[in-house]
């Protein structure tokens, strides 16, 4: 019945804003065809497993003014150029009579986020994955906690092995031009950064669109993963009312992690590109070298400012506690059998086959 409930309210909402986005981008084509003459070069791809890292790396890089990065506000408000500019002269009014609009959007964010932000801090100013850019094009993964039966949305996951060659042509289409959109906007003398695991699976297709492509990927044990991933995922269970005490999910999820892992050990070195494989504790532990490993092998300069960034977010990490509290046990998952499903992944990665604390 909640279901029922949240799709009768959600959905007209979710059209009518998507009918709002294409229009802005068709206007875009005839406002700002510009955009389609700037040209990307080396974009720096963050992907790998979900919940091994990504979203730590992805918000230290981002502090580098070399890069430029979507905001969540771009992503979920403003696909478009002229959306862009049009909350970008609305936040230029508001900024000028003391930011009361700030003020309430910011309350906002702390009201709704509430304990989310354990698992994934929230703001709508802050670095976002761009998969959102996909949403008016129906290819952004994260759609499957709205329509868990849509077969489509779970081959996004599969990309370049189950999504048809023309929908996979389409979707890399209109995502290279929504980074050409975001670099007209920031400056197309930017490194466009981008941050999605979703994108693990589109290693192939991605380095083909992007041939000078840089990537960094992510890992860590499927028996941190993968309870990890399922607990960050139960407030948007609770949310749809997903039936997901079943094997339903747990399955897919596995299927799709271990895929993910073989991505990363087997299709991504195959790519030829530059690139750099970290495993999470690598990130907490010793940030700052890790940092300099990961320049160096895309082949990126540091500069002093953001050398200073990487010392500042090291010694914050180290005082750093999470509050997110799961188990394998929580959703019936024993220890051994993942290490047992996972056990290519294990000898890979090199992972510890302990049971995590």
């Amino acid at each position: 019945m909640r279901r029922a409930l949240v799709m009768l309210l959600l959905l007209p909402v979710f059209l009518l804003v998507q009918c709002v986005n294409w229009l802005c981008l068709l206007l875009d084509e005839g406002l700002f065809p510009g955009y389609h003459l700037v040209e990307i070069r080396r974009p720096v791809f963050v992907i790998g497993a979900p919940r091994s890292g990504t979203t730590m790396l992805h918000r230290v890089l981002s502090a580098d003014a070399q890069f430029t990065t979507a905001a969540a506000w771009e992503l979920w408000l403003a696909p478009s150029i002229l959306q862009r500019k049009l909350i970008g002269t609305c936040v230029g009014a508001d900024r000028a009579i003391g930011r009361p609009l700030a003020r309430l959007v910011h309350w906002g964010e702390r009201k709704l986020s509430g304990d989310f932000n354990e698992i994934h801090p929230v703001s709508l100013s802050a670095p976002e994955e761009d998969y959102f850019m996909l949403v008016p094009a129906w290819g952004c993964f994260i759609l499957v906690l709205a329509f868990p039966n849509c077969r489509e949305l779970w081959d996004l996951a599969f990309f370049d092995e189950r999504v048809p060659e023309a929908r996979r042509e389409y979707l890399l289409r209109f995502y290279h031009e929504s980074v050409q959109r975001h670099l007209y906007v920031h400056g197309p003398d930017k490194t466009y950064l981008n941050k999605n695991p979703s994108f693990t699976s589109w290693v192939d297709s991605l380095s083909q669109t992007f041939p000078d492509a840089r990537f960094a990927a992510c890992v860590r044990s499927p028996a941190s993963v993968l309870p990890s991933l399922l607990s960050s995922m139960s407030g948007g269970h609770a949310f749809f009312d997903n039936d997901c005490s079943g094997p339903y999910f747990c399955d897919h999820f596995e299927e799709i992690l271990a895929h993910y892992y073989h991505c990363i050990g087997e299709n991504l070195p195959a790519c030829g590109c530059n690139q750099e494989t970290v495993e999470m504790r690598e990130l907490t532990k010793d940030l700052e070298q890790t940092i300099i490993r990961i320049y160096e092998a895309l082949e990126l300069p540091v500069s002093e400012d953001f050398k200073a960034h990487v010392a500042e977010q090291a010694a914050a990490n180290r005082a750093y506690t999470s509050g997110h509290r799961y188990t394998l046990e929580d959703f019936g998952l024993e220890h051994e059998a993942i290490v047992k499903q996972f056990d290519w992944a294990y000898e890979r990665f090199g992972f510890s086959r302990e049971k995590p604390g």
